[in-house]
């Protein structure tokens, strides 16, 4: 009987400890997070045109009492978006290092999203930091619409309606830069069914 109380006394001991640690560390949880917070944004158009260069702005802010430390912002493309900077991924990392206290600052990322008109071209962002004090990582999510309401290269074509067999015609295509940016690199494929011969091509 000695022996049980005794066992029963040490896990009631080693219970009492154990709730008191717990109850600490989620004090000091709730005690760092209470300090301002931190805080993150996404800043980008509501509204864009294909091919059309965008620079996409994501703000921070430590109003925490400790420094952050493994901080980074990450993005994830879809198939229609996509980081000249990376043309080949569609999971961009972006490393910030150490989050000094009750500081705040920006990063910017350049995308171009493309698309038919009166599409939607979404994007996810996650900001993930860990507080130097605890062990856990924290993560803050964002998802960003960008309506595409037009395109940056509008493209025309004139051709007659009817032919007659054996006959050479014209076909004039006309493009237009509609944006700010300089374009380069820029292609034009024409596809055209069997029993159609190009005899020539000019650029007017």
């Amino acid at each position: 009987m000695q022996n049980n109380s005794k066992l029963l006394n040490k896990s009631f001991l080693i219970g009492m400890i154990t709730t008191i640690v717990i109850l600490l560390i989620g004090y000091g949880v709730w005690w760092l997070l209470r300090q301002g917070g931190v805080e993150f944004s996404v800043i980008a158009p509501k509204e864009i045109k294909s091919g059309e260069l965008q620079t996409i702005t994501f703000a921070y802010k430590n109003g925490m009492r400790v420094n952050l430390e493994n901080a980074e912002i990450i993005v994830t493309l879809p198939e229609n978006i996509y980081a000249p900077s990376e043309p080949n991924s569609k999971v961009i990392h972006i490393n910030l290092g150490i989050i000094e206290k009750n500081t705040s600052a920006t990063k910017t990322l350049d995308l171009i999203a493309i698309g038919e008109k009166n599409t939607i071209a979404t994007f996810e962002t996650s900001f993930r930091y860990k507080p130097v004090t605890l062990t856990s990582v924290f993560e803050k999510k964002v998802k960003t619409d960008m309506a595409i309401y037009g395109s940056a290269i509008s493209l025309d074509i004139e051709m007659p309606t009817q032919i007659l067999p054996e006959t050479n015609f014209d076909i004039k295509v006309t493009w237009d830069n509609q944006s700010a940016m300089n374009f380069s690199n820029l292609k034009l494929i024409m596809e055209y069914p069997e029993g159609y011969i190009l005899n020539e091509s000019n650029i007017i």
